[in-house]
């Protein structure tokens, strides 16, 4: 594993606009132990629920017939510069020991129509090779994320990330996160993987030139840790990643969780809404350790609506009202 690649490919950074609050829905026990330590888990994305996470391999509207033609201008390119190539396939093999003095009976430009024409007489490959797979699964297993949204009233995040409404959610500015966050962009959304489409890119991947292959696995890899499928698109996800240096394992679970565990700044809490269904004694205890955190948190409880299918919000330290279809809430003395 090339770390200097991974570590060149966590380094982009896109702020949503500013006043913005992005969400963390989290269950009543890991809330308080976050209010309490401050820390948040880049989880590494072999862990998370969707088995599409980094999962997703490039694929391309090129023909063979345009990808052979491409492939032979590349090796006639790099027997006149004396490029060394990684070795990805076959085809690659065959250039190397050619610049290793093999099948000099051939010209450059009919050792390179000969392979092009191979290439472009091959059957589309329908699954990832081996080699890409084990890439991918030993990048799930060192990329870590911390996941937010835009959205702090989804029912059904707040039923499957929140603990069926016993948790809360937790309003971070992330224009406060700082440094740690340096890798921070929102998912994109789509039905297809991404894919390549320039067959001269395409060509030099192939073949494994040097300066394809960490320029074009670094495109790929970023775009890949931030795209979801198209049903996800209703959590609005936004994510920071972050690289973990422990060495990679077969089970994330035996990882050293606190070398993924990240202090975020208090000023960066703004806000916390809370479930319908934490009690009166739990919402004492978060807004008791909210104001201990940072003093303008702002928390919110909730209740199910009488008209829709939403939650209401209120402050924590309001009344609501006695009718129930009064909107009329207000401030208890304390």
């Amino acid at each position: 594993m090339d770390e200097l690649i991974l570590e060149r490919t966590l380094m982009v950074y896109t702020l949503p606009p500013p006043n913005t609050i992005l969400y963390k829905y989290y269950n009543y026990a890991s809330a308080l132990r976050f209010l309490r330590e401050g820390l948040v888990r880049f989880s590494p994305l072999a862990s998370f629920n969707d088995p599409f996470e980094l999962n997703a391999y490039p694929g391309s509207n090129i023909t063979q017939e345009a990808l052979g033609n491409a492939v032979k201008t590349a090796i006639i390119d790099v027997i006149d510069k004396r490029e060394s190539l990684q070795v990805a396939n076959r085809i690659s093999q065959y250039v190397m020991a050619y610049q290793q003095g093999m099948y000099q009976h051939y010209s450059p430009a009919e050792f390179a129509e000969l392979l092009g024409e191979q290439v472009a007489a091959m059957q589309p490959v329908s699954a990832p090779p081996q080699a890409a797979r084990t890439l991918h699964a030993e990048y799930a297993r060192r990329i870590g994320a911390f996941c937010l949204t835009e959205k702090f009233d989804n029912l059904l995040m707040w039923a499957h990330y929140a603990d069926q409404y016993k948790g809360m959610v937790i309003g971070f500015d992330p224009h406060k996160l700082g440094g740690e966050f340096a890798c921070f962009a929102p998912v994109n959304y789509r039905d297809a993987f991404p894919s390549i489409e320039d067959v001269n890119e395409a060509a030099d991947s192939y073949l494994g030139r040097p300066h394809a292959v960490p320029d074009s696995l670094d495109a790929f890899m970023l775009e890949n840790v931030f795209v979801k499928g198209h049903d996800w698109r209703d959590e609005k996800e936004w994510r920071a990643v972050r690289f973990h240096e422990c060495e990679p394992r077969a089970d994330h679970e035996t990882y050293d969780i606190s070398k993924q565990l990240i202090q975020v700044p208090n000023e960066a809490v703004v806000s916390i809404h809370l479930g319908c269904r934490v009690t009166d004694d739990q919402r004492s205890m978060v807004c008791d350790l909210a104001y201990l955190f940072n003093s303008a948190t702002e928390v919110y409880k909730s209740r199910v609506s009488h008209t829709r299918f939403e939650l209401e919000f209120i402050p924590a330290i309001a009344r609501w009202p006695s009718l129930p279809y009064d909107d009329h809430w207000e401030i208890i003395n304390t």
